[in-house]
């Protein structure tokens, strides 16, 4: 038998996390909202495109702007804000230029 399979904390030991997969739960919706917002919103809109002219896919790009709408959603609903585009894009476009 394999050493791996017979070591229960092989994970501990040699990698910081364990492999984990995707939420569907939350992939399928983060997709369209992720769509609709690079389709409508304009600072969205511009930070697909920053990916898409980095090399990024399109699935790849939308995957990103969706992580940085989740990230924006945390912030807003920790520090009870009102979600504001300019603002959750601001340090991307700052960078960008």
């Amino acid at each position: 038998m394999p050493a791996q399979l017979r070591s229960p904390g092989l994970w501990s030991q040699h990698l910081h996390h364990p492999p984990q997969g995707k939420n569907d739960r939350l992939a399928a919706p983060g997709y369209l909202w992720a769509f609709v917002a690079a389709t409508d919103a304009e600072p969205a809109k511009q930070h697909y495109q920053r990916q898409r002219d980095h090399g990024d896919r399109h699935p790849a790009a939308l995957r990103n702007l969706f992580n940085q709408l989740l990230g924006c959603l945390h912030h807003c609903l920790a520090t009870c804000q009102r979600y504001d585009p300019a603002k959750a894009f601001e340090a991307r476009q700052d960078a960008a230029a």
